[in-house]
């Protein structure tokens, strides 16, 4: 966890993060039928949910027998079903091997729930009741001409995030009640788009090993969000932008609201969104934020294409551009990005921790680092093209925790 940069295809990108994310103990795997084995078409893809195990006065204890995976594997024998109720959600498991799975019917050191288990367990591994906050699953969008996600019927092939309250674990997927945001990071008009993962399927070719991107990311060691920017190579797609995801759970609420501590945030440099409500369904939507389950956005009728800034985020303008560089003391002055629980500018629930906007031609430049009086925290500041466009993402990212 913390900062890393390098060149990776998408899928192994999504299990840098995901694996980022285990490691800070909050986070569980949900699915093991969800990973990025298989690398074609939509098949990389990862579910996890957030909530502490085994805390205090919650069940906590470990496997007395194997379990073998299998469709009829639905009660686990352990040491002590103590503290465990029905309905409560459970995780089997650690790791990339854990499971989450709802608790059905508790005996004397049997405890039972409402799927079949699809990975192998051993006696001693851990059995935890979950405090259970939220699902987020990520998925790679690769099938062959990707998915329609913007007016004038572009199809685009990325990344997907949806945010649910539940898990279909027999169906393994997300409920049709969810928020959720396609990010696009090449587009095309019409024909087969440049394939996401390498080709044929793996172990990668050798000749093409699959669509390279540069990025730079941020893992907090806490679990509580990461931000990543990403710069796609040149293909022969119509266009290729370069993107920003940001996904942060803040524990600093204003006033209890009743919702999740999390939001989404993502933008690119060629669009914000591209996003069109009449034409197509909600699943393929190309969303700016996410703030579960209070709003997301867009999220009506019509075309939108512009900047999200006071659409349930507020990056504030000083007066004409964001955080610059003062030529008198060298300081560097921002605003910390404002999240709302409506989609306008009114409403703050919390302030990011991880991320703002910065403006070119006012001081800052591309690679320099920020330092926050008083901490030990730094930012990058990073100013991104694409391969299809010269507009720039400049955003100053966690750098140093």
């Amino acid at each position: 966890m913390g900062f890393t940069q390098g060149v990776k295809i998408t899928a192994d990108i999504l299990e840098e993060i995901v694996n980022g994310f285990l490691t800070s103990g909050v986070w569980h795997n949900v699915d093991t039928t969800w990973n990025t084995i298989d690398k074609t078409s939509d098949n990389a893809r990862r579910v996890l949910t957030y909530g502490v195990a085994g805390g205090a006065g919650k069940g906590n204890t470990i496997l007395s027998v194997n379990v073998i995976a299998g469709p009829t594997a639905k009660t686990i024998l352990v040491d002590d079903s103590t503290n465990f109720a029905i309905n409560d959600k459970m995780v089997i498991g650690s790791d990339n091997s854990g499971e989450v799975r709802v608790i059905t019917n508790v005996t004397t050191g049997a405890i039972t729930f409402d799927a079949a288990i699809n990975t192998n367990h051993l006696a001693g591994e851990p059995v935890r009741e979950l405090a259970f906050e939220i699902y987020m699953a990520i998925e790679i969008i690769n099938h062959a001409n990707g998915e329609r996600y913007g007016y004038a019927w572009t199809y685009g092939k990325g990344f997907r995030f949806v945010f649910s309250a539940s898990w279909d674990a027999l169906t393994h997927t997300y409920p049709t009640s969810n928020q959720s945001s396609f990010i696009p990071v090449l587009s095309h008009s019409a024909g087969i788009g440049t394939d996401l993962g390498p080709t044929p399927p793996p172990p990668a070719s050798p000749i093409y090993p699959g669509y390279l991107l540069t990025y730079w990311l941020w893992i907090e060691e806490n679990g509580n969000g990461f931000v990543i920017m990403l710069k796609p190579e040149p293909t022969g797609d119509n266009q290729q932008q370069s993107i920003i995801i940001v996904v942060e759970r803040n524990p600093a609420k204003e006033y209890a609201d009743g919702y999740t501590n999390f939001y989404l945030y993502t933008a690119g440099n060629i669009w914000t969104t591209r996003y069109d409500g009449d034409n197509h369904v909600s699943m393929w939507r190309n969303r700016a934020i996410l703030r579960p389950f209070a709003y997301q956005w867009p999220d009506g009728g019509g075309k939108n294409d512009g900047s999200s800034n006071g659409a349930g985020i507020s990056f504030v303008l000083m007066p004409s551009y964001y955080a610059f560089k003062s030529i008198g003391n060298n300081k560097v002055y921002f605003v910390k990005p404002l999240i709302h629980n409506h989609p306008g500018q009114y409403n703050p629930i919390f302030q990011s921790n991880l991320f703002f906007m910065w403006s070119e031609g006012v001081g800052l430049l591309d690679g320099d680092v920020v330092s926050i009086e008083g901490t030990t925290a730094k930012f990058l500041c990073k100013a991104v093209d694409s391969p299809d466009s010269t507009n720039r993402l400049t955003y100053g990212i966690k750098y140093v925790a």
